[in-house]
């Protein structure tokens, strides 16, 4: 839970003023935006007050701009950061600078013509010219782009694009786009051959190595091409799912369905799950109840010997269950006779008995009291 600032004290008040705020906000554990406000409504003078300011004389504006501020700076008796905010303050250029400030001249040129003249004209950079005609909110009254002469488009493609901008003075990514526009492959490049009908039904009908090398093309492209295509590969046994497929899912047991469509049960019953399609109703089976003769065996017998004894019910609950159900201890404890528990000094080894006791029980009971 916050809390608020912790108020002051007459002690902490006395030494308002008597030295450094940054020091006294040390010195006391606070916050150094704390201790100068408070100091300032209690109309405490600071520890050191700051030097009084020299007014600017009109023979030291002037000579704002004319020589560098560290030198100005200098010969006025004042701090080059004095002099830099000052003449920042009037908007005087520093000395000797290489931004030049934009004249009337030059703003009447914003937008009568595009930014490239107005800077070539200007000397200006074009990033330059374009800040300052946003900046202004001049619209460009011509167009900013040229238009794609028939001649230009003819040389798309015939030589490097390099080349092609150096000749008709663009850019390089304007006749990159341009080309991939008109659909023309780079230059020493040819577009992929397209595909005819009789290589598309060949598709499928054999593996796609074979395919492509009497078609002569690579591999790869068979395969995206017969993947684009839908067509299952030659010789895969690997079912690939349609709509009529997934209509049949759960409408009836899944190796019926299996069956009808050539998958595997596995496959279908991974893809029910994954469509959230109900169980056939026909496939829910439906548990035996116990009989009173296996309730029996199960009291009798040992859970070793239940796990391997065999019954009908293929899918009946474990027996280890079955025997919590009926109130019997699955851990069967071995009772111990006088005659065993009397000798401590015997070893477990030969304490173990014909009925399998296990060794850690008859430490246990070696080391435990009596």
């Amino acid at each position: 839970m916050e809390t608020g600032p912790r108020p002051w004290t007459m002690r902490e008040m006395k030494l308002l003023g008597m030295m450094n705020d940054y020091e006294l906000a040390r010195r006391l554990r606070r916050p150094k935006h704390q201790v100068w406000p408070q100091r300032v409504a209690f109309k405490i003078a600071p520890f050191k007050p700051a030097p009084q300011s020299r007014k600017w004389e009109p023979s030291e504006i002037k000579l704002l701009g004319t020589m560098r501020d560290a030198v100005l700076a200098a010969k006025l008796g004042r701090t080059e950061q004095a002099v830099k905010l000052y003449r920042a303050r009037l908007h005087v250029p520093a000395f000797d600078s290489p931004c030049r400030r934009w004249t009337a001249e030059e703003d009447a040129l914003l937008g009568t013509m595009r930014d490239e003249e107005v800077g070539r004209r200007t000397g200006r950079p074009f990033s330059g010219v374009l800040q300052r005609r946003l900046h202004k909110h001049i619209p460009l009254a011509v167009r900013q782009k040229r238009l794609w002469s028939p001649v230009e488009d003819k040389l798309m493609g015939i030589a490097p694009d390099a080349e092609i901008a150096a000749r008709l003075q663009r850019s390089i990514k304007s006749v990159q786009g341009r080309r991939q526009e008109l659909r023309r492959p780079p230059f020493g490049k040819k577009f992929p051959r397209p595909w005819s009908e009789k290589e598309d039904a060949s598709l499928g009908t054999m593996p796609d190595k074979n395919l492509a090398r009497k078609i002569h093309r690579a591999v790869n492209a068979v395969r995206v091409r017969r993947l684009m295509k839908h067509i299952r590969p030659f010789g895969s046994k690997r079912h690939f799912w349609t709509a009529e497929d997934d209509r049949l899912l759960g409408t009836r047991p899944d190796d019926q369905v299996a069956l009808l469509i050539g998958a595997t049960v596995k496959a279908v019953a991974h893809r029910r799950s994954g469509l959230h399609r109900a169980i056939c109703p026909q496939q829910v089976q439906k548990k035996r109840p116990w009989t009173l003769h296996e309730d029996s065996l199960v009291r009798s017998l040992s859970p070793s010997m239940m796990r391997g004894a065999s019954f009908s019910a293929p899918a009946r609950p474990s027996i280890l269950v079955r025997r919590r159900v009926l109130g019997i201890r699955n851990i069967i404890r071995h009772k111990w006779t006088p005659p065993i528990k009397t000798p401590f000094s015997t070893s477990a080894t030969t304490m173990k008995s014909p009925r399998n006791w296990a060794e850690h029980s008859v430490l246990w009971k070696i080391v435990a009291p009596a």
